[in-house]
């Protein structure tokens, strides 16, 4: 794609904070533009554009860690948004999914929470979620918001194909914990079509 500039697009909080985390570190982040935005209240689209952002030059999106924090509408228009920029452009995400019926009543009968316990944990630390990806949706869900499947990688596949021999434990242990509580974390790549 060529990357001139990266733009990190956050809460204007988060922003703040990851500004004084990169000047307390000493990381040279003069290739970044910093786009503050009220998501729910802001196009992020438009905020970028404001900030230089070409949409028509190929670009990679990073959505880590975002997308469960959104509601239904503003994930299909924050989806919708990046798919309308120039195509090829490729999104890298990670989202959480929920099980299957079969998942969902195994877990009925253990020790482990519900997504409600889940949720009310994550509320009571100011992060509620507010979207889940359905198991086995992704081609249709990401497909009618103009995106071509490349891969869906659950953890362990993420962690085969990523992470090194050493952190094989942690991961066993991480993923044992998503399982028995119902959800999965997934890291999803897109193209725009």
């Amino acid at each position: 794609l060529g990357f001139k500039r990266w733009l990190e697009v956050d809460a204007p909080n988060m922003i703040s904070l990851k500004k004084s985390i990169l000047n307390t570190s000493g990381v040279d982040a003069k290739a970044a533009t910093f786009v503050p935005v009220v998501f729910g209240e802001q196009s992020w689209l438009e905020r970028a554009k404001e900030c230089g952002y070409n949409p028509r030059e190929g670009t990679l999106f990073i959505m880590e860690g975002v997308i469960n924090y959104l509601d239904i509408a503003a994930v299909k228009e924050t989806l919708t948004m990046v798919s309308s920029v120039a195509s090829g452009s490729i999104l890298a995400m990670t989202c959480l999914t929920l099980g299957s019926e079969d998942e969902k009543a195994k877990r009925k009968n253990s020790d482990h929470g519900s997504r409600a316990d889940f949720e009310r944990v994550l509320k009571k630390l100011g992060e509620p979620h507010r979207w889940f990806l359905p198991t086995g949706t992704h081609e249709e869900f990401f497909g009618a918001m103009g995106f071509e499947v490349l891969e869906c990688l659950d953890i362990p596949a993420m962690c085969k194909k990523f992470c090194p021999e050493s952190m094989a434990v942690s991961v066993k242990e991480y993923t044992k914990t998503f399982s028995e509580t119902g959800r999965g974390y997934t890291l999803v790549l897109l193209r725009v079509k």
